[in-house]
């Protein structure tokens, strides 16, 4: 018995092991809700039946938005990106506070520009690069703003 409790809980590697069985924990109990309620056996039915539909359309979204999360994988793109670019800026702009205003912007906009012309067979690099190019671009462009309503105030 516990040999049996230990395959099921080594089968469950990937989220989408996790969702098949939840779905059959839950199809198995309605199942034996049926047998067991005779005067409420056509609710449960067609609870099971509404439950699976809804149940395949939840998971058939989730293949459709985020599909790595199904295989267990974490897109690091979307973890790292905003966060590499922060740093980036961060660490940069200080070494480029002697450039004129003018010539800060023109760095950043080659910097960002070098980061989009990713030529990587990989796309989720490709992504990863584009993204940080992008949080670049922002935080360019607010620093210019501020700079602006700088000028505007003195």
């Amino acid at each position: 018995m516990a040999e049996n409790r230990t395959q099921i809980i080594q089968a469950i590697e990937k989220p989408i092991n996790f969702l098949v069985l939840i779905l059959l924990m839950v199809e198995a109990l309605l199942g034996i809700l049926v047998l067991k309620l005779e005067s409420h056996r056509d609710i449960l039915i067609y609870s099971i039946i509404a439950f699976f539909i809804a149940y395949t359309l939840l998971i058939i979204l989730i293949a459709f938005v985020k599909p790595e999360v199904l295989h267990g994988r974490r897109n690091w793109k979307d973890n790292f990106a905003k966060s590499m670019a922060d740093d980036i800026y961060v660490s940069l702009e200080g070494y480029l506070s002697n450039l004129e205003e003018g010539e800060k912007y023109e760095a950043w906009l080659q910097f960002s520009d070098i980061m989009k012309d990713a030529n990587s067979e990989d796309r989720d690099y490709s992504s990863f690069r584009v993204e940080i190019a992008k949080r670049i671009d922002k935080r360019v462009d607010q620093r210019k703003n501020i700079e602006s309503r700088r000028g505007t105030i003195n």
